[in-house]
This record gives structure tokens, C-alpha cells and sequence, in this order.
């Protein structure tokens, strides 16, 4: 594991426990979730949305256990309470590797679940490719933020920025969902999604500017491999093997 050296590497260095950015981050993270998910998840009784299968439950379930699990660990760090956060964090793998056969589960039957209730998929395949090799795309950007997150994690200043990363790369089907709203319909889901991402990856810089006056090594490199997710996400997913692997599911 490497040295605790560098800047903000250790509990008190610059700030560690006051820079309440990576809350407010991770509580607005959450946030997100719940609403973008309340019609079909979390408040379905409500709206009355059709039933789902139990794998799209369990998914919902490990994709909110990650996120309350962040909020709770930065939450430890802004209480001063390291030493209970690093004993919670070895759960992160757990809880981290569960939301990758999770996703690929959810994103490979969202072509069949269109597909029943009446959704041309051939005359729309464009957009069913872009949606699920962009999601089979951040489940791999988010395996890759979280194996160097916990490599790292002696190393708070580069683990909580990783940490961070990999949450906002999942995030695709929370805009998505949000998107359909009437005041955003106008947008399109997919730049809707991209811009969210960008958006919420976006503080993170606009936060490093403002407390370190520079970009952290981790927030270029991190932002540059979502941006790299993305572009190369949506160029593959237009070529004839993806779209014909999405026409096949």
C-alpha cells in the first residue's frame, strides 16, 4: 500500500476532517437517487408504476446500499471519527463489487423489459445501444475507481476523490430516469445523462480550484477517465456488433 505522504494524506492535514465538499457531495448524490427512483422504486405504491422483476429490486437495493454506505463514511470523516470509518470501509468491497453483477443484470434485461411492452427496438436501436453500452461502460469505469480506491486508501486525498468518481459514473440511470420529466423532456436522455455526469464530475475541479488553487492529480486523471467512459461508450455503441448485441438481448 503506498505511503501516507502527501498532501491531506493523514487524518488533520490541511483540513481532512473540515472539508465538508465530499458531504454535501455525497448527500446530494443520494438525493438524486431517491427521486430519480421514487415513481418506480422506492415510492411505486404512489404513482402505481407496473411491478418489476426481484432482480430489478435487488439491484435498486445494492445501488442504494453503495450510496447511503458513502454518505455514512464521509460523514464519519466530518465527525472525526477515522477510526470508525476505515473499520465500515472494509465492507466497500462488498458492497462496491455487488453493484457491477447488479448493473450488467439490470442493463442487459432493459432491452427485453422495452421489447414486451411494445418498444420497436430495430427502429430504435441507435438509442438502446447508447443507453446500455454507456452503462456496461460505467460499470467498468466504476470497477476501475474502485480497486485503485482501495489501493489507495491509505491515501485519503486520492481515495475520497476515486470514491467519489466511482459514484458519480454510476449515476447515468438515476438522469435518466430524470430526464423524463416534462421540464427537461426537451433535452434528450442521453445529453441529459452526459450532462449530469459532467456536471456533478465538474464540482470536484471547481472544488479542487477553490481549496488547493490546482486540480488534484487524482480529480484530472479521474475526470479525464470518465470523459474517455463516456466518448468511447457512445462511439462503440454505434458501430454494427454492438447494435446488433442489442438487437439480440
Amino acid at each position: 500500500m503506498p505511503e501516507t505522504t502527501n498532501e491531506d494524506s493523514n487524518h488533520g492535514a490541511r483540513g481532512e476532517t473540515t472539508d465538508r465538499y465530499f458531504l454535501y457531495a455525497a448527500a446530494t448524490l443520494l438525493v438524486l437517487l431517491v427521486v430519480g427512483f421514487s415513481p418506480t422504486l422506492f415510492l411505486k405504491a404512489v404513482f402505481k408504476t407496473p411491478e418489476l422483476p426481484i432482480r430489478l429490486h435487488l439491484h435498486g437495493a445494492v445501488i442504494t446500499l453503495w450510496f447511503v454506505w458513502l454518505l455514512s463514511q464521509v460523514s464519519l470523516i466530518a465527525l472525526d471519527r477515522t477510526d470508525a470509518h476505515r473499520r465500515f470501509g472494509k465492507i466497500a468491497a462488498v458492497f462496491g463489487f455487488a453493484v457491477i453483477p447488479a448493473g450488467i443484470s439490470a442493463t442487459l434485461g432493459m432491452v427485453g423489459r422495452a421489447r414486451a411492452a411494445g418498444a420497436d427496438i430495430d427502429a430504435n436501436v441507435g438509442i438502446f445501444s447508447s443507453i446500455v453500452w454507456g452503462n456496461l461502460f460505467s460499470l467498468v469505469a466504476f470497477f476501475g475507481f474502485l480497486v485503485f480506491a482501495i489501493y489507495f486508501r491509505g491515501r485519503p486525498d486520492i481515495h475520497k476523490r476515486l470514491m467519489l468518481f466511482a459514484s458519480f459514473v454510476i449515476m447515468g440511470p438515476v438522469f435518466a430516469r430524470i430526464s423524463f420529466w416534462p421540464m427537461f423532456s426537451s433535452i434528450g436522455e442521453i445529453p441529459f445523462v452526459v450532462a449530469g455526469i459532467l456536471t456533478m464530475m465538474g464540482t470536484l475541479f471547481v472544488h479542487d480550484l477553490l481549496k488547493l488553487r490546482r486540480i488534484h492529480a487524482a480529480t484530472a486523471i479521474g475526470g479525464l477517465c470518465i470523459v474517455l467512459s463516456v466518448v468511447l461508450s457512445q462511439l462503440f455503441s454505434g458501430i454494427g456488433f454492438a447494435q446488433n448485441f442489442v438487437r439480440g438481448l
